[in-house]
């Protein structure tokens, strides 16, 4: 368990990293937080009011890189905190997400922690020598050439759910909405857009029953960019596919394309990608430009 920090007192609320203990402040209501959602709360803490990006809190979290996928652990960590918070009266808004940067704690540090903290003179000359270093590093950046820019700018961080089914043949059992979205996904990876971070269907499994899916995988995991869609088949074997760009957490339509096949027993799949994904790669650069 954390053992660096001291007891923080926030909101009416008492909570010890060196234990993960979250309780209001006569103790009355108490929640233990597991280890990696305490160095979380903590990190969040002891910077209260500042936006913290995503690779911040994983690098604090998981300082050994002992976790396969961060994006799925840090979501589920962030959905503890926020219960907790609630559990002990304090309300999960105190840790803000906020789009395409991060998370900020926005609860109210109580002034006898901030008078309790170390402000000793050897502090002082060290905040001063910081000082002095920071300068010192403006007026060289402002006397170098500027570099040249980089053209892969980020975009945004792409996610692929399952595209919706309408009438479907009772003999087809392919999921033909779920290898769509996983063929759709592969494409996309070997298409290597530029700026263009992908996610993939094990992080967004979790969410796979929820109906609010679009809104939950852009709070929880920080999704720019989100494609979705339907297919509707009918019984004389005629298919109709649809698939739609979304920037997130607007829901704007950044790009939708169609497509139909008539005398199809089943959905030609590849071929179907192979279509979207040509429509896709010539429309990205006017997408990347409303983006930007």
């Amino acid at each position: 368990m954390n053992t660096r920090s001291q007891p923080h007192h926030f909101n009416g609320c008492r909570f010890d990293p060196r234990d993960g203990s979250l309780s209001t402040a006569d103790g009355g209501r108490v929640v233990t937080l597991r280890p990696q959602a305490a160095r979380l709360l903590d990190y969040l803490l002891d910077q209260p009011g500042e936006i913290i990006s995503r690779d911040r809190l994983i690098a604090a979290i998981w300082e050994d890189g002992r976790i396969v996928d961060f994006e799925a652990g840090l979501a589920a960590l962030l959905r503890e905190v926020r219960s907790a918070l609630d559990d002990v009266g304090a309300g999960s808004d105190l840790v803000e997400t906020i789009p395409r940067r991060g998370y900020r704690f926005r609860g109210q540090i109580e002034e006898a922690q901030r008078r309790q903290a170390p402000r000793g003179e050897k502090r002082a000359w060290l905040l001063a020598g910081l000082a002095v270093l920071a300068l010192i590093v403006i007026v060289l950046i402002w006397l170098l050439p500027a570099p040249a820019p980089d053209e892969r700018v980020r975009t945004g961080t792409l996610a692929i759910i399952p595209f919706e089914l309408y009438g479907r043949p009772a003999e087809d059992d392919r999921r033909v909405e779920l290898l769509l979205a996983d063929t759709l996904l592969g494409q996309l990876w070997q298409a290597d857009l530029d700026a263009m971070v992908l996610i993939g269907r094990a992080t967004l499994r979790p969410y796979q029953e929820r109906e609010d899916v679009a809104a939950a995988v852009a709070e929880d995991l920080g999704v720019q960019l989100l494609i979705e869609g339907t297919v509707v088949a009918d019984e004389v074997d005629q298919w109709q596919v649809t698939a739609r760009m979304l920037e997130m957490p607007a829901g704007r339509v950044l790009w939708s394309s169609s497509l139909s096949w008539e005398a199809q027993p089943k959905l030609p799949v590849s071929d179907t990608v192979d279509y979207l994904i040509a429509d896709l790669v010539a429309r990205w650069p006017e997408i990347q430009a409303e983006l930007d």
